[in-house]
């Protein structure tokens, strides 16, 4: 559990005080029922050769080869 006093500016804080944004989370976040389905819809205006999904172990044993 983090203490309640954390603040990120020690670690994300730019020099000589001067703040910056810094935003840890993925640009695009989709989730629900029949997501799968539509995976191209999602991948395809990323305009990318390649694109990557991280998914957990279960996820992996339950979806992997479907995505494959």
């Amino acid at each position: 559990m983090m203490d309640s006093a954390y603040t990120p500016h020690g670690v994300y804080g730019g020099t000589a005080g001067a703040a910056i944004r810094a935003l840890i989370a993925p640009a695009r976040y989709v989730q629900g029922p029949g997501v799968l389905d539509d995976l191209g819809r999602y991948v395809s205006p990323l305009r990318v050769s390649r694109a990557a999904l991280l998914l957990s172990p279960g996820g992996s044993t339950r979806f992997g080869g479907r995505i494959r």
